[in-house]
């Protein structure tokens, strides 16, 4: 399963792909917003576990790091 989370500048989750098929880095490439970045989840067991939805709204994408982390309700505007 291959998964792929396409980001806003901020770390903000803008769209979570996911397929059983190869992911052309063309077809996500070009939907990811201005000045966003995507990260690739593949390969990362507990993550590959979530539904889309559950990464979409319960975390966002530290900007050093380019890795996932958990939204605290705090941060949630």
């Amino acid at each position: 399963m291959k998964t792929i989370v396409l980001c806003y500048q901020d770390g903000m989750i803008h769209a979570v792909r996911r397929s059983d098929d190869s992911l052309d880095e063309r077809l996500y490439s070009a939907d990811v917003p201005e000045d966003g970045f995507y990260i690739a989840l593949t390969g990362q067991k507990n993550f590959e576990e979530l539904d889309t939805m559950d990464i979409l709204t319960g975390y966002k994408v530290n900007v050093k790091t380019k890795k996932l982390v958990k939204i605290k309700s705090s941060d949630v505007k």
